[in-house]
């Protein structure tokens, strides 16, 4: 039997060996990170104080343009040309002022930890690179729960759609992918998990037939 810490360490080691390769990749770099405690709502700046606009494309497909201020203050507005495909978005800042745009169809695998909320770090997603005016592709892992065997694993990776496959680490059930963003959409659905009722006031979720166990 498997020691649990063993098992932890190695998919730890893993993680950034999957990182290094995915980040040699063309248009790929750390995207996957550790989560920030938000701190609060953002308000957004006036149109008049507009120094400097990028629009960036997130995992789920939506679309966001993200406003800096004369003064370095950061805002994002919706509902520009391609834009908000979901219905809603919490647009929240962490304790380093970096902001993330969350959409609902995305918060209960973000709160279930399905989904790194790095995904929707637009502070650093342009920092490192992904806004839409520079790359036209996004860097995740996928993660598998239920350890496929090594042809399955290969599978399921390359039957995702909109994305091709990176580093690919058996030993540990996961890949890197690089997802375009025009067709970032097709990918989000393919891999959202699905929502259960809520579990000891927690929220849950469950991969959906594509077996994603954790998207980061």
């Amino acid at each position: 039997m498997d020691n649990p810490r063993a098992t932890r360490y190695r998919r730890l080691a893993a993680m950034g060996v999957v990182l290094a390769a995915v980040a040699a990749l063309p248009g790929l770099a750390g995207a996957a990170g550790a989560s920030e405690q938000n701190t609060g709502l953002v308000s957004p700046a006036a149109s008049a104080d507009r120094a400097s606009a990028t629009r960036v494309t997130l995992v789920t497909g939506d679309t966001v343009e993200v406003v800096k201020d004369a003064g370095g203050r950061q805002s994002v507005h919706l509902g520009a040309e391609g834009a908000s495909k979901n219905t809603g978005f919490q647009t929240m800042s962490g304790p380093n002022g970096d902001l993330y745009v969350l959409p609902d169809d995305a918060m209960d695998a973000i709160a279930s930890n399905a989904v790194d909320r790095e995904l929707f770090n637009v502070t650093r997603l342009i920092r490192d690179g992904y806004a839409d005016s520079r790359s036209d592709s996004l860097p995740v892992i996928v993660d598998y729960a239920d350890k496929p065997s090594d042809a399955t694993l290969r599978t399921r990776v390359d039957s995702l759609p909109a994305a091709a496959r990176g580093a690919l680490l058996e030993s540990v059930d996961m890949a890197g992918m690089k997802v375009a963003k025009k067709h970032a959409g097709q990918f989000w659905r393919s891999v959202k998990p699905v929502s259960k009722p809520p579990r000891h006031g927690k929220t849950v979720t469950a991969p959906n037939a594509s077996k994603v166990s954790r998207l980061w």
